[in-house]
């Protein structure tokens, strides 16, 4: 992940001892740096696209959500709003990840992790995402899941959900579809792109206001990258809660047991425990040393 080597240097300082008071450290400068230009630039790339999605809807409205005559009569400025939402879409989904494992190993941020890019539908209430949305037809999507996939899956037609029915999604007028050609419901795109770019304000600002300690960043790096050197937990987990924090951190750790000692996997139908792992201390400090020092570039 992209975070760890700029993180890397000011943390060797604090891997031997246990004597971080949750203090900032001026060797982490250069990590709040890299968190505030990325969320600077999810900014500017939600903001297009929610410009894209308006320009869209209003389309969409002047035809009166008729869409197969949208597309007869105003098929290139289709064209051109969905090319414009798609290209800004495609700059701002990488550039959050490289800046995810920041935001999910922060507890001030981490709730931003599970509505941008981790979270569940309201199917699953311990991965969901926070919000529901109101979408400007008055229908309310409920917990509807993270707002990346909402996107992708709208723009390039992936969700019968959130695309519209029984009109050829032709929607850069060559007279065929191909794969990545969605014709989006305006109202659910619209909604979508209004609460990511909204989402994407409000991340940046508390990312300008973070005062990045080395225990936040000893978290993250250790919780995204290098679960394996945790130990004194449960054997799985796919939440991770700091000691008394209260923060709960959008994380999912893999499960290495096998069938016979899973107590799910011989049962699949079997409900999922509730869960189990809620302390983040115990680190094997010299594999994690070791693993820290392999990072630093002469």
């Amino acid at each position: 992940m992209a975070v760890v080597p700029i993180a890397a240097a000011g943390l060797i300082a604090g891997c031997g001892g246990g004597d971080d008071d949750g203090s900032s450290s001026t060797e982490l400068t250069a990590t709040k740096t890299f968190l505030t230009d990325h969320t600077a630039d999810l900014v500017r790339h939600t903001t297009t696209m929610q410009e894209a999605a308006d320009e869209y809807y209003d389309l969409a409205e002047s035809s009166g959500f008729d869409y197969e005559e949208l597309l007869a009569e105003k098929c290139d400025a289709v064209d051109a709003s969905l090319t414009k939402a798609k290209g800004a879409f495609v700059e701002a989904n990488p550039n959050y990840e490289q800046m995810e494992g920041i935001v999910a190993g922060i507890p001030r941020t981490a709730q931003y992790d599970t509505d941008l890019d981790a979270g569940t539908d309201g199917s699953d209430p311990t991965s969901a995402v926070s919000f529901n949305l109101t979408l400007p037809d008055g229908k309310v999507m409920e917990q509807p899941g993270n707002l990346f996939f909402l996107l992708e899956t709208s723009l390039y037609g992936t969700n019968e959900n959130l695309v519209v029915k029984g009109v050829k999604p032709d929607v850069n007028c060559d007279g065929k579809v191909e794969f990545g050609e969605g014709l989006p419901e305006a109202n659910a795109l619209k909604a979508s792109a209004d609460e990511m770019a909204r989402q994407a304000k409000s991340l940046e600002a508390d990312a300008q206001e973070l005062e990045i300690s080395d225990s936040d960043a000893f978290t993250a790096i250790t919780v995204m990258t290098k679960p394996e050197f945790i130990t004194g937990c449960f054997d799985a987990y796919t939440r991770v809660e700091t000691e008394g924090s209260g923060y709960v951190y959008g994380t999912t750790v893999n499960d290495r047991r096998t069938a016979a000692t899973h107590p799910i996997r011989s049962l699949k139908n079997k409900e999922l425990p509730a869960p189990n792992c809620k302390v983040v201390y115990g680190l094997d400090p010299r594999k994690y040393k070791d693993y820290i020092f392999s990072l630093i570039v002469d």
